[in-house]
């Protein structure tokens, strides 16, 4: 467990300590959570050993110019196995949230010795007309935007535990950091938050169907219901939840029956 940098403006005052196995149990019963409904399964999770996964090792990720902390914190996060069929990242990549994928360390391109950097390039976060940012190396990239400049990028910052938000806008009035600050990189991003409150937060949208799983190719996505940022914004999201409603969404959910509804749906309607 790290030492706090002290009260965090962006926390209302609170402190945060990072902990390497509350990070990982954290995101272990979220991707859990995520496979209980019909669009990741549980199969699907990909779980380390104990000593952690062993493509992941400071030697071999040294081109990212990580921390070991971060290097250890990667070789024990559990990930979700990417169903992109051979057809590349972005479009094709799982989402977890709306245009925003879990990032798998344990696949490739994150396999190969010495790392191709050409290939990871996306790990910088883009910035329009702007050159690329590079991250800190106490922070660990957990997720990528499905299209540039679309999506979120999340990263978790092994300084104090908490998670930071790289949306597609800026300047939306957070709290901001004193230059000397060792968490002042914040001040170019979104929100800053608890871990285990974010993800509350994201169960808790996913509970009130807010967010709408589905799938586009047979890789898993997400509508938002309702919202101005629905990527397609045709009306689809609302079928989709009657029909997770009508299997008793969240409290007694047949997911089997509802995904075989969910799976009838898109044949008639998508023609897969």
């Amino acid at each position: 467990m790290s030492a706090s940098p002290g009260p965090d403006p962006r926390l209302e005052g609170r402190t945060s300590t990072y902990n390497r196995d509350e990070v990982v149990r954290l995101i272990t019963e979220f991707y859990q959570f995520l496979a209980c409904m019909p669009f990741i399964e549980p199969e699907d999770i990909q779980y380390p050993a104990p000593s952690g996964w062993p493509n992941i090792t400071p030697e071999r990720f040294a081109a990212l110019d990580k921390t070991d902390a971060v290097i250890d914190l990667l070789a024990h996060l559990p990930y979700i196995r990417n169903h992109s069929f051979g057809l590349g990242r972005g479009m094709y990549s799982t989402c977890i949230w709306f245009q925003t994928c879990a990032l798998n360390y344990a696949e490739d391109p994150f396999k190969t010795s010495p790392l191709d950097l050409e290939k990871i390039e996306y790990l910088k976060l883009p910035v329009p007309d702007s050159e690329p940012v590079v991250v800190p190396p106490h922070v660990a990239v957990w997720t990528e935007q499905e299209v540039p400049l679309v999506g979120h990028i999340f990263m978790i910052d092994t300084m104090d535990g908490t998670i930071t938000e790289y949306p597609d806008w800026r300047d939306c009035g957070w709290a901001q950091y004193p230059q000397h600050d060792p968490r002042s990189w914040r001040n170019e991003y979104d929100k800053t938050m608890l871990l285990s409150e974010f993800l509350d937060e994201m169960k808790q949208g996913y509970l009130e169907l807010r967010w709408i799983p589905y799938w586009f190719r047979k890789v898993p996505k997400v509508y938002v219901r309702g919202g101005a940022r629905n990527d397609r914004g045709n009306g689809d999201e609302e079928e989709l939840y009657k029909i997770m409603i009508a299997h008793g969404w969240p409290d007694e959910f047949r997911r089997d029956e509802c995904k075989a509804a969910l799976l009838a749906w898109r044949t008639q309607n998508e023609g897969e």
